[in-house]
């Protein structure tokens, strides 16, 4: 190698040496590559008279049993020269060791891994002990005996030390060349990516767990038999049920009677299906209350590798079996919102909408309500009753159309003011009424005293108005 990096300088006295040395280089490399193809040609006739063998004598062929000695050899000495001929186009980093454990032969695939120029693998001046780090040689040492009773040996995790001393995580197989002797084959895969996966999913695990930790909402897992872990304490502190008496099913235990049904069928529903789970259920609290919350779950697509197992290790350590959950073939991952105080001004809300139109039904005058933009969107059933519409129509800012035409522009006007300004609203205007109607003149309109204030939001916005047409005939 020296001699060659030499050649490189034109004031080298030796240029000529130099030159007949890339030429024998060149004419080895040659006969190298013949010698390759004659290798493969020979192969591929090994192989079609070995098939021809085998219809011929197919007793023969399953007759051998790899649990003797000299079955183990014929294999081994038909093999060893058709693996040297597949490792070398491989994609897979190999190598081959002697008994002393001297490294004889690697591809350029393990070369490119860990960073060699392939001449020092092939000058048989490197040994597994370099390329090893310490700690790993003892373990490696150990699985060797994976080929006292078999050719191949099971995968292992170790590493391997690179030319600049990097340390890359590999998983290695053996591959055994010689019956009686410690001489072998290594197979190496790149486990690195695999590596930083896990550091990141464990990291993002760090985070996760931080975070829910502090969110005011119960956050869990739920397997296929809905079976639930908890990745904080939210559900426990409400319920006030102790985690080590929580196998999982707590939660069912814990829903109002008359969710259970509606529970359980969405559950079997996002199972079957593997999608989502949505619905709102009341959970029974420790102080004896039922409190609405709205439970919302993803199934988990496609994890990554041990991140099933690496979630559940930071669940709320419970009465459950966490090596059951590790074999879940499906999982989601939730969360339950408190919305009682929601659900119940919702409820209030409904009631008061009810007493309003209740009592809005029992006096004479049109009551109606009308948004922020002015648009009307509720009238009492007397306007119902006066106009001849329906509940179906939506009226909107079409109310003008039933106003006498000589009215029409002094009322908008009007009201476009007061929806601007905040201003209560007054104006006398004639509405159309239905054939039979009380009206004043033959055109069927009756005089209305038109009043309206504005109801405002806690920033002092207009939420609404409310209005009354009143009969001044």
């Amino acid at each position: 190698m020296a001699n060659s990096k030499n050649c490189l300088n034109s004031d080298d006295p030796h240029v000529e040496l130099c030159d007949q040395e890339r030429a024998t280089s060149a004419d080895l490399k040659s006969q190298l590559k013949a010698l390759r193809l004659q290798e493969k040609e020979l192969l591929l006739k090994h192989s079609a008279e070995k098939i021809m063998l085998r219809r011929q004598h197919p007793h023969h062929v399953a007759n051998l049993d790899m649990d003797q000695a000299d079955h183990r050899r014929l294999v081994l000495m038909e093999a060893e020269s058709r693996i040297e001929y597949f490792i070398e186009d491989t994609l897979v980093p190999t190598y081959k060791v002697s008994t002393n454990g001297q490294i004889i032969y690697a591809n350029q695939a393990l070369a490119d891994l860990l960073g060699y120029d392939r001449e020092d693998f092939l000058s048989g001046n490197l040994n597994e002990g370099q390329i090893t780090p310490r700690q790993f040689l003892t373990i490696d040492a150990e699985r060797l005996k994976d080929l006292q009773t078999s050719l191949v040996s099971n995968i292992w995790e170790s590493e391997r030390t690179t030319a600049q001393g990097k340390r890359l995580a590999v998983g290695v197989t053996l591959r055994k060349l010689a019956e009686g002797s410690g001489e072998r084959m290594v197979f190496l895969l790149d486990l690195q990516d695999i590596k930083q996966l896990e550091v990141e999913l464990k990291q993002r695990q760090i985070l996760f767990s931080a975070l829910v930790q502090e969110m005011p909402h119960i956050v869990f897992a739920a397997n296929s038999q809905v079976r639930m872990r908890q990745f904080n304490k939210r559900f426990y502190e409400l319920t006030g049920v102790k985690p080590t008496s929580d196998e999982g099913f707590a939660w069912r235990e814990a829903l109002h009677q008359g969710d259970l049904d509606r529970w359980d069928q969405k559950w079997r529903e996002a199972v079957e299906n593997g999608n989502s789970f949505s619905g709102e259920f009341r959970l029974l609290a420790a102080d004896g209350e039922y409190y609405w919350h709205i439970v919302r779950a993803l199934p988990l697509v496609k994890p990554l590798p041990g991140q099933v197992k690496g979630l559940l290790k930071i669940t709320v350590e419970n009465a459950g079996d966490l090596d059951h959950w590790m074999s879940a073939k499906k999982l989601w991952i939730g969360t339950a919102t408190d919305i009682d105080r929601r659900k119940r001004l919702m409820e209030e809300v409904l009631e008061s909408a009810h007493s309003f139109q209740s009592l809005a039904d029992q006096i004479p005058q049109i009551v109606w309500t009308a948004g922020n933009d002015g648009r009307l969107d509720f009238f009492s059933n007397r306007w119902y009753e006066f106009s001849g519409t329906t509940r179906e129509h939506r009226v909107g800012l079409d109310f003008a159309l039933f106003m006498h035409p000589d009215d029409r522009k002094e009322y908008m006007n009007r009201w476009k003011l007061s929806v601007k300004t905040g201003d209560a609203f007054e104006a006398d205007v004639r509405l159309k009424a239905r054939p039979g109607e009380n009206s004043e003149d033959e055109g069927g309109y009756v005089r209305f005293l038109a009043r309206a204030v504005a109801l405002r939001n806690y920033r002092g916005g207009i939420a609404q108005w409310v209005g009354t047409w009143t009969s001044i005939d």
